[in-house]
């Protein structure tokens, strides 16, 4: 970093210092060791990723902007990156974020309880979130705090440079401090604007249902530009997260409309609700929304049943269901309550295959996630895919695959 900014930074760290309060230059390329909890959440959240933190700090983090916020043990803090160096060496360009905290604003003995409460905190993790507590400075005077933090980013950044102030408190649905509320929007849609808003709507969902990946990416760009002021400002990533659950039940059921088995559809629809909720800063949605476009018009493609009869769409759904079992056409027939010639003749005219064939294809599809991905024995991944004999396995990968598993699985672990 040039001389000039880290002085300022230094200068920070001194001003600070008169609240108690740490103020850490953090490498987001080099960033394994940083926790500014020090490690509570480590030791308060199973498998909690620090890593990843970092990595979203760097993807959605801008210059020019600090940020506020507080973790879910109301603990706050300030971050913001700083500016680029252009006489640095290239590693260190554009890479370095100043944070300041934690530091809270009131006793810690009531809030204790009110976070043991909220989270049902065991007695361990109760006394190690005492004694985090008991070792953070208390800052009553907070706005001075925050306008000591602003001006100094100020000279950082120069003078002439206008900062912005982004309350990441706000993006969890919490406010750092009282804001005023929003009057509701002035502006009312026209008819016409509404009637194509739905037009756009409809065509997404069609997009979907019909598996098409590209209509449905522009469908969705074009429903994005009809824009409708959220009524609170400071809730607009909670309104976002609605908007994108919304989105996932209307995906959802035009998923279920392409006959697709709601066993394949609750899969991915619990997942991108967990994914949703679990989104920090507001750049992410539209990240998850391309992607959750995608999988879901996946899901017509590898699991749409739409043209197919009732005895054929409860024999493929067994098939998805029991696939790494033992499958055979005499226990499908009994599942579905038809004889066996019957389902063998109804399934090859429909399907285009035998039941045996397309079974045998699929077991071999399900492996091939095991051969790309893990180490597994040839007979270990034919034993996940419901095939007893290695040798038979090996014999039908190389049939529907055109080489054997071996081959296979070192031809994607060469491009790894």
């Amino acid at each position: 970093m040039g001389r000039t900014k880290v002085d300022f930074v230094e200068q920070l760290t001194a001003q600070m210092s008169a609240f108690g309060v740490a103020v850490h230059k953090c490498n987001l390329l080099d960033s394994k060791d940083f926790k500014p909890d020090g490690g509570l959440y480590a030791q308060l959240c199973d498998g909690f990723d620090y890593e990843k933190g970092m990595q979203l700090t760097r993807k959605y983090y801008k210059e020019k902007t600090v940020y506020v916020y507080q973790d879910d043990f109301e603990c706050r803090y300030f971050g913001f990156l700083l500016p680029r160096d252009e006489n640095a060496d290239s590693a260190d360009i554009g890479e370095w974020m100043v944070t300041v905290g934690p530091y809270l604003p009131e006793i810690w003995e009531g809030l204790l309880e009110r976070m043991t409460e909220k989270y049902h905190l065991t007695i361990l993790q109760e006394s190690m979130l005492k004694e985090y507590y008991s070792k953070i400075p208390i800052v009553r005077s907070a706005e001075a705090l925050e306008n000591l933090v602003f001006l100094q980013a100020n000279y950082i950044y120069g003078e002439n440079e206008k900062l912005e102030i982004c309350r990441i408190g706000d993006l969890y649905g919490k406010r750092i401090k009282p804001n005023e509320v929003w009057k509701e929007q002035k502006e009312i849609l026209s008819g016409e604007v509404i009637e194509m808003r739905y037009r756009q709507e409809e065509e997404l969902m069609a997009a979907i249902a019909a598996g098409d990946t590209e209509r449905a990416y522009a469908a969705y760009k074009a429903f994005s530009g009809f824009h409708m002021e959220w009524r609170d400002k400071n809730n607009s990533l909670r309104s976002a997260k609605n908007m994108m659950l919304v989105f996932n039940t209307l995906f959802r059921k035009a998923v279920q409309s392409a006959a697709v088995h709601p066993v394949h559809i609750d899969k991915i629809s619990e997942l991108y609700a967990r994914k949703i909720e679990g989104v920090v800063f507001g750049n992410e949605l539209l990240d998850i929304s391309y992607e959750m476009i995608r999988k879901y018009c996946m899901l017509v493609h590898n699991h749409s049943l739409k043209g197919y009869s009732e005895v054929v769409c409860d024999a493929l759904n067994y098939i998805d269901c029991h696939l790494s079992e033992s499958i055979s056409l005499k226990k499908m027939a009994e599942h579905v309550k038809v004889n066996s010639s019957y389902l063998s003749v109804r399934f090859k005219k429909e399907v285009g295959q035998s039941v045996i064939d397309y079974v045998n294809q699929k077991k071999v599809e399900s492996s091939l996630l095991y051969l790309a991905t893990t180490d597994m024995s040839m007979a270990e991944v034919a034993e996940r895919v419901g095939i007893d004999d290695a040798n038979y396995f090996s014999k039908l990968f190389k049939k529907y695959r055109g080489m054997t598993p071996r081959q296979y699985h070192m031809l994607m672990y060469s491009k790894s």
